[in-house]
């Protein structure tokens, strides 16, 4: 990972953490306890969904690496204080894929099937560790308030990005497989349940 892609990941964290903490210009101590917490949330959620496709995106042989969108960050932060942190909106970036040239100046195409896969990994991960979440706050009471943010926000992120609509994760599934689509809005529906 180089540099500008880990600084672009640190810039998305910390406005994501800021703007998911903001309760509301009176509630500054709520803000102030749900830092650390929506921090670590943030590392377990957004950090490993991008790391998802970039991570499938290279194993199919493309080019991929993270990107911050200064104006998704900045929307999100003027949203939050204009509803004084009654809504959370975020745009922070994306993985951007290219098809790798090779010395022959031939590049791996991406097909339906292939994007599929790709945006269906980050998903996937957030349903997983929203589900691992979930199950450590049944059997322990240990750090319950960081496990249940991890959950929490690890199953709405997978719903929003499961909506088929472009340029989100749900429309480039459902294109590719509506069983696999339907499957996860099923099984994200109801683990939001338990949350």
């Amino acid at each position: 990972m180089e540099f500008q892609e880990i600084w672009h990941l640190a810039i998305s964290i910390a406005v994501l953490t800021l703007v998911f903490a903001f309760q509301g210009i009176d509630k500054l101590d709520v803000m102030i306890h749900l830092l650390p917490i929506l921090f670590v949330a943030m590392i377990f959620t957004f950090v490993f969904h991008e790391l998802a496709h970039r991570y499938v995106a290279r194993h199919y042989g493309f080019v991929a690496e993270y990107r911050m969108y200064p104006f998704g960050l900045l929307l999100a932060a003027v949203i939050a204080l204009a509803t004084n942190g009654w809504l959370k909106f975020a745009a922070p970036g994306a993985v951007m894929i290219h098809p790798k040239i090779d010395l022959w100046g031939r590049s791996r195409q991406m097909n339906m099937k292939i994007q599929g896969i790709i945006a269906l990994s980050g998903p996937l991960v957030n349903i997983i560790i929203g589900a691992l979440a979930l199950v450590w706050t049944f059997f322990t009471s240990a750090w319950n308030e960081y496990a249940m943010a991890v959950a929490s926000i690890n199953i709405v992120l997978a719903l929003f990005n499961l909506i088929p609509f472009p340029p989100l994760d749900g429309q480039k599934i459902f294109s590719w497989n509506k069983i696999i689509w339907i499957a996860m809005i099923a099984v994200t529906a109801g683990m939001l349940f338990f949350v």
